[in-house]
């Protein structure tokens, strides 16, 4: 079996529609759509795009994200596929290209047949997945992040959300002025290192499904070149 047909196969279990007798609390409504084309992800000589992502399942259960890392100072191009669910656990991912597969790059950097097939097949899994559960884009919040010099809060704004991070890794969000969570997020923090070196955290881009009471946070750390930043984490923040 390939690899698509085999995560097809397990996501077709983890996705399964159920009829459940009652809703769990911190599940809202189904998200309201109209209409809307499928997740793509594409490569040209700039780099990868992901187009309609980070994506949640009409149901607001389950979530689609593209991880771009920085490579610190390598700045090697990657991309992975990512499902998370609304406690922000991973269930599958499907990595179209690594740091270390630099290989699948021409001398102009653009994708070889190699990487045309990698995305054909990512593309493949995004439509199926758009087909059976509907995946609709979330919107995009602004955020007033320093990346040079991190402020002790990070403001994030938009749909009648407000949003408060701390570098001491507190979290607090507002919907509509009403306080809906806060609570400390401790393992979002990076990790001191060797020499002294620390990587203060802020939120680096910030996406929201208001509907299914659901945001995605792009976690980025300040760095230098004596302290590299280590890449940036998303995480699913559901209420």
């Amino acid at each position: 079996m390939s690899r698509l047909a085999l995560l097809l196969a397990l996501l077709g279990a983890c996705w399964g529609t159920t009829t459940p007798t009652t809703t769990p609390a911190n599940v809202a409504a189904p998200t309201t759509i109209t209409s809307t084309a499928a997740p793509e992800v594409r490569h040209d000589a700039t780099g990868f795009q992901a187009i309609g992502l980070p994506a949640i399942q009409r149901d607001g259960q389950r979530v689609v994200l593209a991880q771009l890392d920085a490579d610190g100072a390598r700045g090697h191009r990657n991309l992975r596929l990512v499902i998370k669910d609304r406690s922000d656990a991973e269930l599958e991912s499907m990595v179209v290209m690594t740091v270390d597969e630099q290989e699948l790059l021409d001398a102009e950097m653009q994708a070889t047949p190699a990487l045309r097939t990698r995305l054909e097949a990512a593309n493949k899994l995004l439509a199926a997945l758009h087909t059976t559960h509907t995946l609709v884009p979330l919107f995009g919040l602004q955020t007033d992040a320093n990346r040079i010099a991190p402020a002790d809060i990070t403001h994030v704004t938009g749909e009648n959300l407000a949003i408060e991070w701390s570098i001491a890794g507190h979290l607090k969000i507002t919907s509509n002025g009403l306080v809906v969570l806060e609570r400390d997020e401790p393992t979002w923090l990076a990790r001191p290192r060797r020499g002294g070196c620390t990587n203060a955290a802020y939120v680096d881009a910030a996406h929201a499904a208001p509907s299914a009471k659901l945001v995605v946070l792009s976690i980025g750390y300040r760095g230098d070149d004596a302290c590299w930043e280590p890449d940036n984490q998303l995480h699913v923040v559901a209420w």
